[in-house]
């Protein structure tokens, strides 16, 4: 920061910081103060890989003309459009293509992104099976910390008729082979009728989702 004294005399005297550049200096109300504008600064925004499971030919689970595909996709560009400001996005599809399963992991990695968030529906030949819950690949690290966050996010939505499942570990592809921490949901269950009817057909539901999820996302980024 620079000031400069106007005494109205023929004479002024230039401080920098502490510094007067001057061979005297005389008590003077007239102090003008300059500051120096700092040149703006871009930040990296943290990468986040949104991958909606299945998608073209892999319809994922069905009932009738329901199908998990369209859902998942519902829910992740729901989710994009809300962090599209905050932080960098790779989106495994953002349509209704076939992507491999062993490709997701892939291009999360070639990406460096860091964190991977999957979004699926359940299945079961039990139709009684209902509720939603989240998949990490192991405990102790940032996914569970992140899983934790959704699943509070959740819990804190109340949304009604969505039975919590809990935050389970299992060693699926997308999460075991992806290097950055990844949290794979499954909304609800497409096999059963209520959660066919309260969430997963629910515009307003899955819209909730989509922001817990968001938010669970900014929140482990602070």
């Amino acid at each position: 920061n620079y000031a400069i004294n106007l005494d109205g005399g023929g004479s002024c005297h230039l401080q920098r910081g502490k510094v007067i550049y001057a061979s005297s200096v005389r008590a003077n109300p007239t102090w003008l103060l300059i500051y120096n504008k700092k040149e703006d600064v871009t930040m990296a925004k943290p990468r986040i890989c949104l991958d909606a499971g299945h998608g073209g030919k892999d319809s994922g689970a069905t009932h009738n003309k329901l199908y998990e595909k369209d859902i998942n996709l519902e829910v992740i560009n729901l989710m994009e459009w809300l962090l599209r400001h905050y932080v960098d996005i790779c989106s495994i599809r953002t349509d209704d293509t076939t992507i491999e399963l062993t490709s997701r992991p892939e291009i999360a990695n070639r990406a460096k992104v860091d964190y991977y968030f999957s979004v699926h529906c359940n299945s079961a030949v039990n139709t009684a099976a209902k509720g939603w819950e989240i998949y990490i690949v192991g405990k102790g690290g940032k996914a569970e910390q992140l899983a934790n966050r959704v699943r509070n996010r959740v819990l804190e939505a109340a949304i009604p008729g969505l039975a919590d499942r809990g935050i389970k570990v299992k060693n699926l592809c997308v999460l075991r082979e992806t290097d950055a921490p990844a949290v794979l949901v499954e909304n609800a269950f497409i096999s059963n009728f209520d959660d066919r009817k309260n969430i997963l057909t629910n515009s307003s539901v899955l819209q909730t989702l989509a922001y817990c999820y968001a938010q669970a996302i900014l929140d482990i980024l602070n």
